[in-house]
């Protein structure tokens, strides 16, 4: 038939070109839309031929001659190429050709609609996608975007547009493959519906896939755990606090940041994350809460509770001839001396609360009100029926080492008014004490002895061993007991079995003598004449080793008492207090010091 166009000239069936002002009839040629472009060529109007100047050169079987042309366009020149490399139509003005370049038309074929859509995996606010890839065009080549979106409600062509849209969509796999997607940011408990298109490059879009629908579960509370601080722990005002904790959460997996906030009940918010640390916590009782909460509100929680001592104030009282003086140690870069008490002969003193207890030798027991620590006042003495050489304080009574009379309780539930409760009789000369768990332990020079002191009423001598040396000082950790033996060293005793104590090893330093030990931790520090502080690790006391050590050069190592992180040293001879760094035992270090004291005994205590 006859098929009429304006505006076009129709070249083939399947091509066709758009010239201005141009109307005409063609039989048989199916009109299909291009686009063009233009370029220059020449004409030669005695060979009828068309020359191209810079794309190439017609070849014959390319070029309509002129007289077809005009034959049926009088008054207009027109030429068509149908090369396959560049289609040209052609208009001759005055010897000079426009040249039209013809797109031929593009891919109207659309990628088959994904039918298998399905939800493969879900968690309260996810769901994994899988389908099999279409093709380019219909079910082979390979595809160039998916479009996934999902709703609460039912998806249809209809409302397409509205449903919610992903973002991350994979790149199509070849016509065939196995693909998946997760879609996140959902909602638990939540009836959700999803569907997907495809495109090839044109961009052609498939119909509407299938539609699976699917009910996300309800949420999972996280799982939050506080690291530090530990349960019960107490701090000094402007201690630092170190707050470690972690949270996991089923749907969100690890939780941090701002989803983690530590509150204290006193203090409010005091930070957030896994960790971090304060050194400004109120002086009270805190309970600390770790709050984590996940993507969809929910919480959990755990819970610790610490206190925070107001600023406390760390006093030494340390003894030497003639005197006892009272140091506050609070900064231990610069200890302060409070004040001097002449005394006839103090050996040893012991603080329970405001009372401080002296053994002063010949003179017995003299007890001090030492609430005002640079003011104290002696409140009551109590003679001995030897000489008082050591003493220890705990609860209600005072263990008094009383020379050849042994060991001597005093009921002290009366400071002013210290009352004679027993006397236990050692061989030799008691020299020093310790308590622990109902026994008391006195170093008596000859030896060893273990006193049943759970009744003070009714005390009983249950164990004792004679010891290498002069024992002078013991301490006692976990059924283990360390006496210092003056020139022998220092001797260590297994007293689980009180009744039979045996010894384990000694450790002793030629020509030095041991005057002093005490436990901290799993730790034994040593007081020697010549050599200073020796720390032992005495986790396994079977076979204890020396860690670090400290050497006092300009005195003789007396005595050491431990608390907290710092070590205390009594030098004497020459005149020396010092205070020493043990948070690394390794590897003691000097903090201060005073040059004007010579002691022999210390004791410190926080107040």
């Amino acid at each position: 038939g006859m098929l009429t166009a304006t505006g076009m000239i129709l070249l083939a069936p399947g091509v066709v070109v758009a010239l201005d002002l141009l109307s005409f009839v063609l039989p048989d040629f199916e009109v299909v839309p291009l686009s063009f472009s233009t370029d220059a060529v020449s004409y030669d109007p005695a060979s009828n031929e068309i020359t191209a100047l810079a794309v190439g050169t017609l070849s014959e079987n390319n070029v309509i001659p002129a007289a077809w042309a005009c034959e049926q366009f009088p008054g207009l020149w027109k030429y068509v190429s149908f090369g396959a490399e560049w289609p040209k139509v052609i208009k001759e003005d005055e010897h000079m050709v426009q040249v039209l370049t013809i797109t031929e038309p593009g891919d109207t074929t659309r990628p088959s609609a994904v039918t298998d859509l399905e939800v493969k995996t879900v968690t309260s606010n996810s769901v994994t996608l899988g389908w099999t890839a279409p093709g380019d065009d219909g079910n082979s080549g390979t595809a160039s975007q998916y479009d996934i979106r999902y709703s609460t409600s039912n998806i249809t062509e209809s409302n397409w547009g509205s449903a919610d849209t992903c973002t991350g969509e994979p790149s199509p796999k070849t016509a065939g493959g196995s693909e998946s997607f997760l879609v996140t940011g959902l909602n638990s408990d939540t009836k959700y519906y999803f569907a997907m298109k495809t495109a090839d490059e044109v961009p052609n879009w498939s119909k509407l896939s299938n539609v699976p629908k699917i009910t996300t579960p309800p949420n999972t509370p996280p799982v939050a755990s506080i690291g530090e601080p530990f349960d019960g722990v107490e701090y000094q005002y402007g201690d630092t606090v170190f707050f470690r904790g972690s949270a996991f959460d089923q749907e969100d997996g690890i939780l941090a940041g701002t989803s983690l906030v530590w509150r204290s009940d006193i203090d409010g918010q005091i930070g957030t994350d896994t960790a971090f640390s304060k050194d400004d916590l109120s002086a009270n009782t805190h309970i600390i809460v770790l709050t984590a909460t996940d993507s969809e509100g929910e919480i959990g929680t755990d819970t610790v509770t610490i206190g925070v001592r107001q600023q406390l104030q760390r006093i030494a009282y340390l003894t030497s001839t003639y005197e006892l003086s009272i140091v506050d140690v609070s900064d231990p870069h610069e200890p302060a001396l409070l004040t001097r008490i002449e005394l006839r002969e103090p050996c040893e003193a012991s603080v329970q609360g405001s009372y401080l207890f002296v053994a002063n030798m010949d003179s017995g027991i003299a007890v001090f009100d030492v609430s005002a620590p640079s003011s104290p006042s002696l409140i009551t003495t109590y003679p001995t029926s030897d000489a008082a050489r050591g003493v220890l304080v705990t609860g209600n009574h005072a263990f008094i080492c009383a020379s050849y009379s042994g060991l001597c309780i005093l009921d002290v539930s009366d400071p002013s008014s210290p009352k004679h409760v027993s006397t236990v009789p050692t061989r030799c000369r008691a020299t020093a004490i310790c308590v622990s768990d109902g026994y008391a332990y006195v170093a008596d020079e000859c030896g060893l002895y273990i006193v049943d002191v759970s009744s003070p009423s009714n005390p009983a001598l249950v164990g004792s061993t004679d010891t290498q040396g002069m024992s002078v000082d013991v301490a006692v950790k976990d059924g283990y007991a360390y006496v210092a033996v003056n020139e022998a060293g220092f001797e260590v005793y297994d007293v689980r079995d009180p009744t039979s104590p045996k010894m384990l090893n000694r450790y002793s330093i030629w020509e030095d003598h041991t005057f002093g030990v005490a436990v901290y931790g799993s730790y034994l520090g040593t007081a020697w004449k010549e050599s200073g502080v020796r720390i032992f690790d005495i986790s396994n006391p079977d076979s204890l080793h020396e860690i670090g050590s400290y050497y006092i050069h300009d005195g003789w190592t007396w005595e050491i008492a431990f608390l907290g992180n710092e070590a205390y040293v009594a030098a004497a001879q020459y005149g020396r207090f010092k205070i020493l760094d043990v948070s690394d035992p390794s590897q003691p270090r000097y903090l201060g010091g005073l040059s004007n004291i010579t002691p022999h005994s210390v004791t410190v205590a926080d107040r």
